[in-house]
């Protein structure tokens, strides 16, 4: 997961060690988190490795409901247009995972539909959109990869 973006950038990058090493009197600190599962796993860790005591770290998770797709068929091929790459996918993997799984690197961020970084073009096919249980249209589309499971066949540009 992707947390942070560096000063004078827009480009995200993951939380370091270093990130954390730069704030003065860290362990002394009281640390407040929100965010999302994969952001507070992280930031315990570095935050553990910095000293950082327990009972001085407030948190709160937060995360997007998820609904019984009830879809008997999901998956399918999906072609990525751009990046001339075919792959077949079975289940309720998201699109996101599944461009992951093939060793492309799609802009993301969140990972739950609330941030809508990961939102591209569908050119054809049907996704269900996990947050809803909905499904889109067979045809041209703008969609978030996070939260898109294809039910058949899917073309993206990316």
């Amino acid at each position: 997961m992707k947390v942070i973006t560096t000063q004078g950038s827009s480009e995200p990058r993951y939380l370091t060690d270093a990130d954390l090493g730069a704030i003065s009197d860290l362990s002394s600190r009281d640390v407040f988190l929100c965010g999302p599962q994969g952001l507070m796993s992280l930031a315990g860790e570095l935050l553990d490795a910095q000293g950082v005591s327990r009972d001085r770290i407030h948190s709160t998770y937060f995360s997007a409901p998820q609904t019984d797709l009830g879809c008997e068929e999901l998956g399918g091929k999906v072609r990525f247009a751009r990046s001339n790459l075919d792959v077949d996918s079975s289940g309720d993997a998201p699109l996101l995972e599944i461009a992951e799984a093939a060793g492309l690197t799609p802009q993301h961020g969140c990972r739950m539909g609330i941030c809508h970084q990961c939102s591209c073009r569908k050119t054809s096919g049907t996704v269900v959109n996990r947050l809803t249980g909905q499904s889109s249209g067979p045809g041209e589309d703008t969609i978030q990869l996070c939260i898109s499971i294809p039910q058949g066949p899917v073309a993206l540009d990316i």
